[in-house]
């Protein structure tokens, strides 16, 4: 860790008048980190620290105005006076939030004797003090603290990507585990990882290849497929396979860069059929330089090399030879390297193998102009006319970071998508048997859990999802068509969950929700593009609700359009009067000749005759469910009632 540099008198009057501000218990914890600063101020060896990370990233933008001895930079955790003489140059860049309320779930505590602890801190936030003002920083912003106890200090590593290097206001950790509370000394603690379920902030780029293309789902980066690419099942859905090095996977857009990313996270899932002696997996160049960074899993080595700036690489490599990992065929392996500006690292399934210490600190990725990247081979030029440098098998769920993922953060990211996979054999179905009932599952994954009904985060394999493909929401419905679902009641309990940006990349809220119910369902496929006859019944969390009549209504051609063709009918609309969040609750619908009721949990929301003017009235057909988008749900107890 770089050392503190001068710590003049102006900083420590910071320290003093902050002090001034705290609770009088709290006075003599910030003395104690004046006494610190002064202690590693004589320590400290006067070299740049590199704090103009904290202006060129995205956290860090320049706000104010530059004056002869400083630049005043506001942050979202607090004001920095950044002395000019500090700063190396200025880079004008994207400013990406970070949600204020972002929350974790525990942290990991690793002790100085290797000791780990688990559980939850006591604090939602540390103070941080730095040579260039006082930060205070949640938590849930933080994905690693790093503790040197030669000087006192913290190397404080932020989930946009930043760092930030100072004393913190830690003198004793309080940590809620699940078998009480422990009390820790920070002086005998060596890191904390905070664990999240938002791995996926700083997502840059992800190829997740269900639909059988070669596009980035948050970004629309389009890569072009070459040669004899099949498309069969992945760790996820589906995955390309490659055969020879004939067959790979091309992305040279100027809207897909890594150039000038100060820290970065590369995952990809390979399953090799057999071992090429160079295993060239996934990697960018210009002609026969390497640029961006590249993936390796061969018969000599694996391994993963970001290239940096003016040249550099940092080869972060396990030698088979030297290594006691037992690489097979016909077996799913998760490659992740993650590249933080000082080191190199490379996972396999959730385990560091390897890591290798940067000699110059700090310098960016490189990813030079007219880059080319490429999935399945080298992409080197020169490689073009090699037969040993493409990887043979399916290449799946690619993603990119501009963050450096913590070793909890990878670990969490394997077990995840193993999961995922293992649900994916479950809920990739097109049929269940759920309340005495068979049910066809359209569009996404469903799975029967805990007496539920739930829908699941994947497209269901084999239907084409999307705005531009065959259909958005996944539905789960019964008795499509059948003559015996004349007059009857249903009765369920329901709740709507979040859409997921990570699932579809659609520009919708991520607490966007919304639930329909369709019933006496005489017709309906699961494209949006086939006609669809049937009553429906929507709600929304704020209680606004809407019922309507189609008749043989789609929109033609494929993927969304702003046309339709069949008939629909608006019946009624209202709102809850007694319900102020409709997002969970009990839902009850009669259907009885040509009257529809409708209960949410003990209020009647409506009670309607149709008279068929439009539509002529839909006499019989089974019910379902169906979620707005990519919100997803679940509905449980199920009561059913013929009348």
């Amino acid at each position: 860790m770089k050392k503190l540099i001068e710590l003049g008198p102006w900083f420590q009057t910071i320290i003093a008048e902050y002090a001034e501000d705290q609770p009088p218990e709290r006075k003599a914890l910030f003395q104690q980190i004046l006494a610190s600063y002064k202690k590693a101020s004589a320590t400290a060896a006067l070299e740049p620290l590199g704090w103009q990370d904290n202006v060129e990233t995205r956290r860090f933008p320049v706000v104010g105005r530059i004056t002869n001895r400083r630049f005043a930079v506001r942050t979202s955790y607090g004001r920095l006076n950044v002395a000019v003489s500090h700063v190396r140059r200025v880079v004008a860049t994207e400013l990406v939030s970070i949600d204020p309320e972002r929350k974790y779930d525990h942290v990991a505590v690793r002790l100085l004797d290797d000791v780990n602890v688990k559980g939850k801190l006591d604090v939602a936030h540390i103070v941080a003090a730095t040579p260039y003002g006082m930060l205070r920083l949640p938590i849930g912003h933080i994905t690693t603290i790093r503790f040197n106890q030669e000087d006192g200090t913290a190397l404080v590593q932020l989930c946009g990507g930043d760092e930030v290097v100072g004393v913190t206001d830690m003198e004793t950790l309080n940590v809620k585990t699940p078998h009480g509370m422990l009390t820790v000394l920070a002086s005998k603690v060596a890191s904390i990882d905070v664990y999240t379920d938002r791995i996926d902030d700083a997502l840059a780029y992800h190829w997740s290849f269900d639909n059988e293309d070669a596009v980035d789902s948050l970004r629309g980066v389009k890569g072009q497929i070459v040669g004899d690419v099949r498309f069969a099942k992945g760790i996820l859905g589906k995955a390309p396979v490659f055969k020879n090095h004939s067959t790979k996977i091309v992305v040279q857009s100027p809207e897909f860069s890594v150039d000038g990313w100060k820290q970065a996270t590369f995952s990809a899932w390979l399953k090799p059929s057999h071992y090429r002696n160079y295993g060239y997996a996934i990697g960018g160049a210009e002609g026969n330089q390497g640029s961006g960074f590249s993936f390796t899993l061969g018969k000599s080595a694996a391994g993963f090399v970001p290239y940096l700036a003016g040249g550099r690489r940092l080869t972060t490599r396990l030698l088979r030879r030297e290594s006691d990992f037992n690489f097979q065929t016909g077996v799913w392996y998760h490659l992740v390297g993650t590249y933080d500006g000082h080191r190199s690292r490379f996972y396999i399934n959730g385990n560091l193998e390897v890591e290798t210490v940067a000699e110059e600190p700090g310098l960016p990725l490189s990813d030079l102009p007219n880059a080319r990247f490429v999935i399945g081979r080298a992409a080197g030029t020169r490689y073009d006319t090699w037969y040993d440098t493409y990887f043979p098998g399916p290449i799946d769920e690619l993603k990119i970071w501009r963050r450096a993922m913590n070793a909890a953060e990878v670990k969490q990211l394997y077990q995840h998508t193993l999961q995922q996979s293992q649900e994916d054999d479950v809920s990739s179905k097109s049929q269940v048997d759920y309340a005495g009932l068979r049910w066809d599952l359209m569009r996404t994954g469903w799975k029967v859990e805990d007496g539920k009904l739930v829908s699941q985060r994947h497209a269901r394999p084999g239907f084409q999802y999307g705005h531009g493909a065959n259909g958005r929401g996944g539905c789960a419905i019964t008795g499509i068509g059948d003559k015996s679902w004349v007059d009857y009641e249903v009765a369920f309990d329901f709740k709507m969950l979040p859409a997921n940006r990570e699932f579809f990349h659609a520009h919708i809220p991520g607490d966007s929700r919304g639930m329909s119910v369709p019933f006496r369902i005489r017709l309906l496929s699961e494209s949006w593009n086939q006609p669809h006859t049937c009553y429906s019944f929507g709600l929304s969390p704020t209680g606004n609700w809407s019922m309507g009549v189609s008749e043989d209504y789609h929109m033609p051609g494929h993927g969304w359009s702003a046309t339709r063709k069949g008939e629909m009918e608006k019946l009624a609309s209202g709102k809850s009067e007694a319900c102020q969040d409709a997002s969970q609750g009990r839902l009850r619908l009669r259907v009885k000749g040509s009257t529809i009721t409708v209960w949410l949990n003990d209020e009647k929301l409506v009670e309607h005759t149709h008279k068929g003017e439009v539509v002529e009235s839909i006499p019989y057909g089974g019910f379902g469910v169906q979620w707005r988008y990519e919100s997803m749900g679940w509905i449980s107890d199920l009561a059913v009632k013929k009348l």
